[in-house]
């Protein structure tokens, strides 16, 4: 992972690739994100947005650009991969809308 803006990421073997387009420390992160079965050069875009809430910090993630047929299968990944292991770990957060 190079975590600058224009550096290239890779997780979960190589299954989601992308690249760095914004990185403000403690508030923005934006990236073109792709999963492997996409069509070639096709990139969502992937926002998180932190804010301080309450004591704590909320998270706000966006992501467009979504193959229609993906969609659900995305969605699903983010609740059960990244959500579930926030509300594990801290008791709190998961919620989708």
């Amino acid at each position: 992972m190079d975590s600058v803006v224009g550096g290239t990421y890779s997780v979960f073997s190589g299954n989601i690739t992308g690249i760095f387009d914004v990185l403000v420390p403690g508030k923005t992160i934006q990236m073109k994100w792709r999963k492997r079965e996409w069509p070639e050069n096709h990139y969502s875009l992937l926002t998180l947005e932190m804010n301080a809430f309450e004591g704590g910090t909320r998270l706000l993630l966006t992501q467009t650009n979504v193959p229609a047929y993906d969609l659900e299968n995305t969605r699903n990944g983010w609740h059960t991969i990244f959500l579930s292991a926030l509300k594990q770990t801290y008791g709190y957060g998961g919620r989708m809308f």
